[in-house]
């Protein structure tokens, strides 16, 4: 347990995409068995640490690799989400940028890029994606400033 200035602080691990991806696809037995052996005994005292690389990576390799729907997705990061013994880089950004991918067909990463680009200050986001410029509040690149 470690303190500082008084107060008790949590050790954190960092967690790869790898990890996620084994322990919630279980394609492979033996990884899958470490993974979950080691996320499992997370605690309050000893918590994993999720970026939001590792999340956007997770989604890709979900969707893409194994199917994973939308709705399942929606219910996956809820689940890592609410967890106890994770700690996320902007919890209340991706809980933010959730609400919106559940009712748009925007990708998780376009609507996370969008956001951090707005709290960075940008005033808009330029793409040549037009589902994100269409969904996920970007403006597209051929018709900006006045193309």
């Amino acid at each position: 347990m470690r303190l500082q200035w008084g107060l008790f602080m949590a050790n954190k691990i960092g967690i790869d995409t790898n990890v996620l991806v084994r322990y919630i696809a279980q394609d492979d037995e033996t990884q899958a068995k470490i993974a979950g052996d080691f996320l499992e005994n997370l605690t309050l005292e000893n918590q994993g640490f999720v970026n939001n690389i590792v999340i956007v990576e997770t989604i890709w390799v979900l969707t893409r690799v194994y199917k994973k729907t939308r709705a399942e997705m929606v219910i996956i990061l809820e689940t890592l989400f609410s967890s106890s013994v994770l700690i996320f880089e902007n919890l209340a950004l991706l809980w933010e940028v959730l609400a919106i991918y559940k009712n748009t067909k925007a990708d998780f990463s376009d609507l996370l890029i969008c956001k951090i680009n707005q709290m960075a200050n940008c005033q808009l986001t330029v793409t040549f994606d037009e589902t994100a410029f269409k969904q996920a509040g970007m403006v597209s690149l051929t018709t900006y400033p006045n193309r």
